[in-house]
C-alpha cells in the first residue's frame, strides 16, 4: 500500500460479482451514490453475502462528481455494470459519484471485517478504516477455513 498519509482508507460493500470484476480488472470505477466526507487514497473490499469476507485493497486513483448521465458517458464502458442496472441505481439522483479504482491487490481467503477490527454488520455504503490495520491484511498469511465472524 502507497504510504501516504494524506487520506483515509474506506472499507466498501460490493457484491460478489462486481468484486470479481473489479478483481480481474474489467471494473474499474466503483459507482456510488454519495461522495466520501474526507479525501480517500484507498479502498478496502468487503464481497458481500454469499462470499462474505474481504478480498482485495485498492488505490484510489481519483473520486469523479456530476450527474449520472455524464458518469456513464466517461466511464460506462469501464464501469463493470449494465446500463440497465446503473439507470435504475441512479433513479432519481441528481448526482453520481465513481471513484477511479487504480491498483487492486488481492487478499488473502478468508479475510474476515474482524481481521480490520470490525465488529458487527459490512456498512452498507462505506466507513473508515485504521490505514494500519489494512496494511496489514496485505501481510496476513493465507488460511484455510475461516468463517466469517461479524
Amino acid at each position: 500500500m502507497d504510504r501516504r498519509a494524506d487520506g483515509e482508507v474506506a472499507l466498501i460493500s460490493v457484491k460478489p460479482e462486481y468484486a470479481e470484476r473489479i478483481l480481474a480488472g474489467s471494473k474499474q470505477v466503483e459507482f456510488r451514490r454519495a461522495a466520501f466526507a474526507r479525501k480517500v487514497t484507498h479502498l478496502v473490499l468487503y464481497a458481500t453475502k454469499p462470499t462474505g469476507r474481504l478480498v482485495a485493497l485498492c488505490e484510489v486513483s481519483r473520486v469523479h462528481r456530476g450527474a449520472p448521465a455524464e458518469l456513464w458517458k466517461s466511464f460506462g464502458s469501464v464501469g463493470g455494470i449494465g446500463a440497465d442496472r446503473y439507470w435504475a441505481y441512479y433513479r432519481g439522483a441528481p448526482r453520481a459519484v465513481a471513484i477511479g479504482i487504480a491498483s487492486v491487490r488481492r487478499l488473502a481467503e478468508g479475510l474476515t471485517l474482524r481481521d480490520l477490527g470490525i465488529v458487527g454488520p459490512p456498512p452498507q455504503s462505506y466507513r473508515y478504516v485504521d490505514r494500519a490495520r489494512a496494511e496489514r491484511l496485505l501481510t496476513t498469511p493465507p488460511r484455510t477455513g475461516a468463517v466469517e465472524g461479524r
